[in-house]
């Protein structure tokens, strides 16, 4: 006999093995009836049994690193898939450039006075020959008788006539220091000296022009005919003015008497001699024909009253020589800048000849010229220019003065500079304050974690070659609320960190390493701004080219190891069940056919942290936040909690050894069961972690999966 199912059965529909089997006795049942239909029966007793419906619920895998980890500030690196969190930031790149150290202008006058005047070539000033007949013209009446007449000079004193003494070299001469000599060359028959009338011998006495005496000589020693005395003394103050022509004015006495053949001849040839001469005089004021003079003078000028130099190159700049000579003489003037140096190390030097009373101007380019020590001095303190001012001999006679003067007057322009090395005077840059707001990304990490070994490396490229180059930096950070309130903040601060020099090619680099509570309190408000400020203070031996920078960045290290404050938690994707998902049986079985319901759920626990594992369940449509368990209607929710074990952990890495795996039962009531019956339904897992005083270590891999399944009991009465 066949039995035929009805064309409207619903095959698509999803049955357990069981419905299937009570479909096959039914059917087995009709059959029986229709062929012992002719026979009598007591009433049929319809069968029960009774069905496990199962209902799988998704498994929800919560990987901690990606939970956390983002493109920004959380990140994974290591072999060991540690976690780390990196906050880095540039901060205001510095330049130090050439042209800070280039030297201002300078503008220095000095005026070279001629001073004491030297007059070392003048001549002798002579007297014409005073011949015998001269001296005593009576004489001329005695040879008149005979050629040749005996005649007897006596022991007297004779008072000849002043003789002038005329110079073609000077008019006057104002004389500050020198020596005078006189001379007497006595070419008569007669000794010259003292006698009993002139017991002090011989005096000359000579008078300027202006009758002024200038000076008394005394010849006390006899000359004898033929011989010469000289008899000098120094002379000269600021009273002793000579005005030419010179006077003589002497005494002459016989030194004893005397016999002589007189002739004719011998009046006229015979006689004396006088002369003066004016050595080394040194004058202040004069009328004459002036010898060269020559004045060696240097003068002294800081180009930068704050830096040494050592070794400075000039790019750019010139220096502008106005010479004056207020001197009656032409003038030559030769110059030398001894620190001023070409390429091949020779001074910088000239010669400018300037006309008498007149003026002259010179410009010299310094491009290219460098600026260096002389001798065993490191350092260019000072710029010194030695002047050789020299006076020309002049076609005439003309007036020279002391107090006139050759006038220096240099102007150096803002001197450009190719390269600087020497010794920079101590100077401060400020770093500008730098405020970077959104700094931070910390959607995923709980806010009431407490980091520990937190790292600030503050990182100095540095193109400059300085010897005392000190940094003072300080970075704030602030935390603010959704309103833009700062509502925490904490302060860093680096002080007095030296830094390495380096050069343009060659950068040299500081890493400066800050730890400790101060730097994980920092992190722990969780700034989501900071600001940056601070100074550097530079000074010593600094070599400098160009443009050279001194580039900074900061960075905040930290492997994922923190404490937890209180509670935190990550809540898993909320599920849906749906009547596909459910089966019919169970949706269609009446509220006392549903017998008995079990919860199983498979928990893995790979963290080293412990806490709650909640599965919360919900038919409630408009509920939009299930895992609010506090606002559950029990009659369309309900909730089990899961106590999770920490996993075992190595002691000095932290991170976890090996995972935790277990299965947990739970029984559900009526209304919880019953709650299966009316899809679609939410539900999903929130991982609850609690707080400890202990230091955890994350890694990007370590999870936590909880699985399951509710196992329903229903009745099946047919």
């Amino acid at each position: 006999m066949q039995i035929r199912l009805p064309e409207s059965y619903p095959h698509n529909q999803k049955r357990s093995p069981i419905y299937y089997l009570k479909v096959v006795l039914l059917a087995i049942c009709i059959a029986m009836m229709v062929f012992i239909s002719g026979c009598s029966f007591d009433e049929p007793v319809l069968p029960e049994w009774t069905i496990a419906v199962n209902v799988p619920l998704e498994n929800e895998t919560f990987i901690l690193g990606e939970e956390i980890v983002n493109d920004s500030t959380i990140i994974v690196q290591g072999g060991d898939s540690s976690i780390y969190i990196s906050i880095d930031g540039e901060l205001d790149t510095m330049e130090i450039d050439i042209s800070d150290f280039n030297l201002p202008s300078t503008n220095i006058t000095q005026s070279f006075v001629i001073g004491a005047i030297e007059l070392q070539n003048l001549d002798a000033l002579r007297s014409p020959v005073v011949t015998l007949g001269e001296l005593l013209p009576t004489l001329e009446e005695v040879v008149a008788v005979a050629d040749t007449v005996p005649a007897t000079f006596s022991d007297t004193t004779l008072r000849p006539q002043p003789q002038q003494l005329r110079s073609n070299q000077f008019k006057a001469l104002h004389v500050v220091n020198g020596e005078l000599s006189i001379r007497f060359d006595n070419d008569l028959p007669v000794p010259v000296g003292p006698n009993p009338s002139q017991p002090g011998g011989m005096e000359i006495a000579l008078y300027d022009s202006l009758n002024t005496r200038i000076a008394v000589f005394s010849f006390s020693d006899v000359i004898n005919p033929g011989s010469s005395d000289t008899r000098t003394s120094s002379f000269g103050d600021d009273n002793t003015w000579i005005y030419t022509p010179l006077r003589i004015e002497y005494v002459l006495p016989i030194a004893e008497e005397t016999t002589v053949a007189l002739t004719e001849e011998m009046l006229d040839s015979t006689g004396l001699g006088l002369s003066v001469t004016l050595n080394s005089l040194e004058v202040d004021d004069a009328i004459a024909f002036i010898d060269p003079q020559e004045v060696e003078r240097d003068l002294s000028f800081v180009l930068n009253g704050e830096d040494q130099l050592s070794d400075v190159v000039i790019a750019q700049g010139s220096v502008r020589m106005a010479f004056t000579n207020t001197t009656n003489l032409d003038a030559e003037v030769d110059f030398t800048v001894p620190e001023f140096q070409d390429e091949q190390n020779n001074a910088f030097n000239s010669t400018v000849s300037v006309p008498s009373q007149s003026s002259k101007e010179v410009v010299f380019d310094l491009a290219d010229m460098g600026i260096r020590p002389v001798g065993a001095d490191p350092y260019v303190d000072s710029v010194k220019v030695e002047y050789v001012a020299r006076t020309l001999t002049g076609a005439e006679m003309v007036r020279l003065s002391a107090d006139d003067s050759i006038v220096v007057d240099i102007e150096i322009d803002s001197l450009t500079l190719e390269s600087f090395s020497g010794v920079m005077a101590e100077e401060i840059f400020s770093i500008d304050p730098v405020l970077e707001d959104d700094l931070i990304d910390y959607e995923d990490l709980p806010d009431n974690i407490k980091l520990s070994d937190v790292t600030l490396e503050l990182t100095i490229a540095n193109e400059v070659q300085i010897e005392d180059l000190f940094v003072n930096f300080y970075i704030t950070g602030y935390h603010y609320d959704d309103n833009g309130v700062v509502t925490d903040s904490s302060t860093l601060s680096v002080v007095n960190e030296q830094i390495t020099p380096g050069s343009a090619t060659s950068p040299g680099t500081t890493v400066i390493s800050l730890s400790g509570d101060n730097v994980a309190n920092f992190l722990n408000i969780l700034p989501n701004a900071i600001r940056t400020w601070g100074d550097l203070r530079a000074g010593g031996d600094v070599t400098l080219s160009g443009s050279n920078r001194i580039a900074s960045s900061y960075l905040f290290s930290t492997p994922l190891k923190f404490r937890i404050d209180g509670d935190a938690s990550i809540r898993g994707d909320v599920e849906l069940l749906t009547e596909e998902d459910i089966d019919e049986d169970l949706q269609e079985a009446a509220e006392e056919n549903l017998e008995e319901g079990q919860l199983r759920l498979y928990l893995d626990n790979h963290v080293p942290i412990g806490g709650t594992l909640r599965l919360v369940v919900s038919s409630d449509p408009a509920n939009g936040d299930i895992y609010d368990v506090s606002s559950i209607d029990p009659a369309q929710g309900f909730y089990k909690d899961i106590i999770v074990q920490a996993a075992p952990t190595d002691a000095v890495t932290g991170f976890v050894t090996q995972g935790l795996q277990n299965t947990i039962d739970l029984t559900l009531t009526k209304d919880e069961i019953s709650l299966f019956q009316n899809p679609p339904l939410q539900f999903g897992y929130e991982l609850i972690i609690e707080g400890s005083d202990d230091v955890v270590a994350i890694r990007s891999n370590d999870y936590v999966r909880i699985g399951g399944v509710a196992t329903i009991t229903v009745l099946i009465k047919e």
